[in-house]
């Protein structure tokens, strides 16, 4: 891209000290997950698609430099499952170990109206709720390391809803995919927001991490695209504007391992850059309000 943006410059190794990568199969994820291998992390790529994910072990043990100090394990994660979820922590907490990071990468955008086995928008379960619940389970684990990190993966289109009600019932002719998109992801920035709050003074941080427009299939379900004479005429505009996986991948590597982040918390980050997301994204009262709903979503209060 020519608009790539910055490269992280950071040296840190992290010599097996344990980062989950949802979504690590393929797309940014998959880069991250090659990067932080070839740091000598345990890397832990928390994914549907297990073959995909047995590929690119193959790929890293081969052909990564540096890579032959890592670990890395497969667990099978559907963020659409609160059972697999679950059952994904309990697998995690087995292997033994204390969680220095977990990277909310996972997403999924302009996907056709339908329910979760939870009985929840599937955008909105994918990009948020299944996030929070995840998170909330693995915190025991994350504060044990003393400094933890927590990075969820955002997107400017958080920019997009004016208010926040997640209750809407969109009937299938007025359903906006990119309003429900926008929703999940500026959920996912309160939750950054409201979550540093009850941290302070555990040692584990939580950021949101914009990766800007970045060529992945979580543009798969767009109609165009899926048009062969539509997507070579706008391929060229895009190999210009639009970021490769490994560069979209450089604003979370810089989370994960920058000395210089190790006490900030709460912030919102484009292009190695703390920048300020929308002023709903940061209010108090509706932080509050989301993350009593999603406790209450995921039957974490009783």
């Amino acid at each position: 891209c020519y608009f790539g943006g910055k490269t992280c410059k950071c040296k840190t190794t992290l010599r097996g000290r344990i980062v989950i990568i949802t979504g690590a199969s393929s797309g940014i994820g998959r880069e991250l997950a090659v990067l932080l291998a070839q740091r000598g992390a345990h890397v832990v790529l928390a994914c549907r698609s297990v073959l995909q994910a047995r590929e690119l072990c193959q790929h890293i043990v081969k052909n990564s430099r540096g890579a032959s100090n890592a670990t890395l394990t497969i667990l099978y994660l559907d963020l659409n499952s609160f059972k697999s979820i679950r059952n994904f922590v309990k697998q995690l907490n087995e292997l033994g170990g204390n969680l220095y990071a977990l990277v909310n990468n996972a997403g999924v955008f302009y996907h056709p109206k339908s329910k979760t086995e939870d009985g929840f928008d599937v955008t909105f379960q994918t990009n948020y709720l299944g996030p929070f619940l995840l998170t909330y389970l693995l915190l025991d684990n994350l504060k044990k390391s003393g400094d933890g990190r927590i990075i969820n993966v955002v997107s400017e289109a958080h920019r997009i809803p004016k208010c926040l009600n997640v209750f809407d019932d969109y009937e299938e002719e007025s359903y906006d995919y990119f309003h429900v998109y926008g929703i999940s992801k500026l959920c996912l920035v309160l939750h950054t927001h409201h979550l540093s709050k009850i941290l302070q003074g555990t040692g584990v941080t939580v950021n949101s991490v914009d990766p800007g427009n970045v060529e992945t299939r979580i543009y798969r379900n767009f109609p165009f695209l899926s048009n062969p004479i539509l997507y070579a005429l706008q391929k060229p505009i895009r190999l210009l504007v639009v970021k490769t996986p490994w560069e979209g991948a450089q604003g979370i590597l810089h989370a994960v391992l920058s000395p210089s982040l190790k006490s900030t918390s709460g912030k919102y980050f484009s292009n190695l850059k703390e920048i300020e997301p929308s002023p709903l994204a940061t209010s108090d009262s509706l932080a509050s309000r989301l993350w009593e709903s999603s406790l209450s979503w995921c039957n974490l209060n009783q």
